[in-house]
This record gives structure tokens, C-alpha cells and sequence, in this order.
């Protein structure tokens, strides 16, 4: 009853709101263009049916046009006025909102204070940082324009869903990594199967839960396995890919790794940009890297990302670094795993040196005990005859050395090395038969050779 009220009590003063609003000339001589509103299209918004009054001013017995705009409010979907304007109708979500890290952008200010100190750090913070917190506006009014730019959405006033092209507009170095950056950059398997940001980080984790927190470890808790580990789970109502956990590189690291370690594609190294006080005009290669990186955090091991620091004049250059690594899972998910190779012959993936702004770099002499020298191995015995990683470390097999070792008609050619070539062709054949039970049927990877009678 309120709400019609309301609507009845703003209907005339909002009509002459939209006759000089929609009016794009008169606008354009005002030099107010960027007020141009569509008649047709605001009237598709629900919120259309309470006027412009009740969310442009909190007084809805105004009905001099000069005094509104004495007194307006611009923007209804401010942090700083949201408890009085959508909360009016939103209450709940406007007074969560306050305390949530969109809101406060309290993660930023604090991994700023621990890398530049306190002086340095809430400056850093209050000067650029502070003008990224969202409003529901950010959200829940934007669109493409005709450049292709997330912009305020003015014109139709139409209020949704947020969608995953206004969270990419604020999140861009994760948000690219989700949807894909051109042709050379893929989107990721969950964007390709049209699944939006907001279909797994739900209503809770956007406005917050009603509790102060640090950062968004405290707040996002998702986990892959909360559909890849649950037979129930489906997507438009199509079944989700289930975990293997056959599968021998899942048996090897499922308690070491985290998915994002193997399963993550192409993702963004900032070299530099957004940090900078003057950010440069940078082209898709300048601003992302493919160079992967591992680090390790709460005892598992997942991606780790390189983030330049402020170079803004207020904080002295001595003494600050210039990048610092955060373990930072991207989102380009992809059903295709790295290759053992990608992480057992490249030391390059493991940082050894730098600050740390989240997580902690791998020991060295952890990085030299997984290493595998790839010349070495494809110089001996075994990579000559072309054997692979799952060959001999499917952690299921029995026997596994004994498999090969033990046959007697290819035991003695491996242990001279003669004949290599007729060895190739009757191992190759025999490997395949083996990697065929163990990839496939793994519910019975249980067979020696000599049981597959090879």
C-alpha cells in the first residue's frame, strides 16, 4: 500500500521529470545530455510505476522542479545515500551492503597498508583505491555502448540482474581471463557454457552477509568440487562433468594441488597499468603474460599472479617494490589439464624471490626434488622408447616396474638396448593396451601385464 501511495503521490511530477528528460535537444542546449532518459524504455522498468522522485529525492511532497533539482541526488545507487533511496524498498540488502567489500573496498585498503605501512598504504588507498567501491548502480545499471565501454545505463533506467560484462568492468584482469580477450586469448570452459559470474558467486557474496570482513578469502568459498564432486549437479539442466578420481594425476596431487594449478589456461600478469598514476595505452600483449606461476597457500598449491604496485608521487619509490605475487586463482578454467611437464621440467614456475602480498613461494629445494631434467629423460632407456608420465606413476598399479621388467621376451632387449626399434614397436603396442585400462576403465586399474596376457 505504501509503495502505490508513493507512486500516486510522484505520477505528476514525474511526468514533467521525463518531458524535459527525454527531450535529447533540449537536453544537448542545457549542455545535460548525459541526463537523456527514454521514455519507451523506462517505462519497461518496474521501478518506472514509483516516478523519479522517490529515488532522485527522499521527499516525495516536493513538487517544485527548481527545488528538486536543488536539492537531488543524483545518483540513487550511492553507497553513501543507498540506505535512504533503494533501501526504502531494499532494506536488508542496503544495510548488508554497507559492511561488504564492494561497498568498502576494504580488501584493497588493506593490501595496500600491508605492502606501502600504515602512512603510505591508507593515502595509497584513500587517493586512487577508494574511488573502485561499487554501488548498486555499478551492477545493476550498466551496459555495453556502442564502443563496446560498460557505462551507466542512464537512458533506459532499466535495473537487473547483474551480468558477467558489468563484473568483468571492475574485475577485468579475472573477468578477461573468464570470457576470453580476442582471438588469442580463449574464454574458459564455464563461459562457454554460458554460465555467468553470479551462478556460482551468489546474492551473499555480491552484498555481503552482514559481517565486516578483511578480504575476500573471508568471503568467497567456493569450491570446484561443489558441482564436479556432486552427481545432483546440472546446469541448464544439463549434467555437470564429474572428478575422476581414478585418474593418476588426481590420485598423485588431490591433496597437494588445487585445481587452478593444472586446470587454469591463459590468465593476466599485469606488467603494468591500472597501478600507475598515469596508466600507459597498452595493446593485449603488453598488459597480459602467459608466463605461468605456482605458489603455495594454506598448504595446497594454486596459480600465482604478478601485480605491479603504486608508483604514485605521494609514496617514496625507495623501499617499494615494484611487483609483488599474490596466489590468485584466475578463471580461465579449462577441461584440458597442464601437461606434468608444464610444472616438473620448467623451474621457471616456481618465483623464488619477491614480496608477498598473499600465500608464500615454493623452497627451492622443494622446486629441485619435483624437477626432471627433460633432455636427461628422453636421452635414457625410457624416453627413447617413448614411455609416458601415467606410464609408471599411475599411483593405483601394482607392480609397475615389474610390468614391463618381468616380461621376458622385452626385459632382456631393454636392459642391452638392442634392437630399440622392435622394442618401440612391441612396447608401444603393449603400453597402449595398459594406458587404454588405466585412462578409461579405472574402476579396474588393478592388471599387470601378465594379467592383460601381453
Amino acid at each position: 500500500m505504501l509503495l502505490i501511495l508513493a507512486s500516486l503521490a510522484t505520477t505528476v511530477l514525474a511526468k514533467e521529470c521525463i518531458d524535459c528528460h527525454s527531450d535529447q535537444d533540449y537536453l544537448k542546449n542545457k549542455g545535460a545530455s548525459e541526463a537523456y532518459v527514454s521514455k519507451d524504455k523506462f517505462k519497461q522498468d518496474t521501478h518506472s510505476m514509483f516516478g523519479c522522485v522517490m529515488c532522485h529525492k527522499k521527499d516525495p511532497s516536493v513538487n517544485s522542479v527548481k527545488t528538486v533539482h536543488q536539492d537531488l541526488i543524483v545518483n540513487p545507487g550511492s553507497a553513501k545515500v543507498v540506505e535512504d533511496t533503494c533501501g526504502q524498498c531494499h532494506k536488508d540488502i542496503s544495510e548488508r551492503f554497507e559492511k561488504s567489500l564492494h561497498g568498502t573496498a576494504r580488501g584493497q585498503k588493506n593490501g595496500a597498508v600491508h605492502l606501502l605501512g600504515e602512512k603510505y598504504g591508507t593515502q595509497t588507498w584513500n587517493d586512487y583505491c577508494a574511488r573502485c567501491h561499487a554501488d548498486c548502480s555499478d551492477c545493476h545499471l550498466k551496459e555495453k555502448d556502442k564502443k563496446g565501454n560498460m557505462v551507466t545505463d542512464v537512458e533506459s533506467h532499466n535495473f537487473g540482474k547483474a551480468e558477467t560484462d558489468s563484473c568483468v568492468d571492475c574485475h577485468s584482469q579475472t573477468g578477461f581471463s573468464y570470457v576470453g580477450w580476442g582471438k588469442e586469448y580463449p574464454e574458459s570452459a564455464h563461459s562457454q557454457a554460458g554460465m555467468e559470474c553470479v551462478d556460482c558467486h551468489g546474492e551473499e557474496q555480491m552484498h555481503g552477509d552482514g559481517k565486516v570482513h578483511q578480504s575476500m578469502t573471508e568471503v568467497v568459498d567456493n569450491k570446484c568440487e561443489d558441482c564436479h564432486s556432486n552427481e545432483n549437479a546440472k546446469y541448464n539442466d544439463l549434467p555437470v562433468v564429474q572428478y575422476n578420481k581414478y585418474s593418476y594425476a588426481h590420485e598423485t596431487h588431490e591433496s597437494k594441488l588445487d585445481c587452478s594449478a593444472c586446470h587454469t589456461d591463459w590468465y593476466m600478469n599485469c606488467q603494468e597499468g591500472c597501478h600507475l598514476e598515469k596508466p600507459p595505452k597498452y595493446t593485449v600483449g603488453e598488459l597480459t603474460s602467459d608466463d605461468f606461476y605456482l605458489g603455495k597457500y594454506q598448504d595446497k598449491v594454486y596459480t600465482m599472479t604478478k601485480t605491479p604496485l603504486p608508483t604514485y608521487p605521494q609514496v617514496p619509490v625507495k623501499g617499494v617494490p615494484e611487483h609483488a605475487w599474490v596466489v590468485k586463482v584466475r578463471h580461465s578454467w579449462s577441461s584440458d589439464a597442464k601437461s606434468c611437464e608444464t610444472c616438473h621440467t620448467n623451474k621457471e614456475v616456481y618465483p623464488q624471490q619477491g614480496d608477498i602480498l598473499k600465500g608464500k613461494l615454493i623452497k627451492e629445494e622443494t622446486v629441485n626434488r619435483i624437477y626432471i631434467d627433460k633432455e636427461m629423460f628422453e636421452s635414457s632407456i625410457h624416453g627413447q622408447l617413448g614411455l609416458q608420465c601415467a606410464d609408471c606413476h599411475q599411483t593405483n598399479r601394482t607392480n609397475k616396474c615389474a610390468d614391463c621388467h618381468s616380461v621376458e621376451s622385452v626385459r632382456p632387449m631393454i636392459e642391452t638396448g638392442d634392437q630399440m626399434n622392435k622394442v618401440k614397436g612391441t612396447l608401444k603396442e603393449k603400453l597402449n593396451k595398459i594406458r587404454k585400462e588405466f585412462h578409461y576403465n579405472p574402476g579396474k586399474a588393478n592388471s599387470s601385464l601378465k594379467e592383460l596376457e601381453l
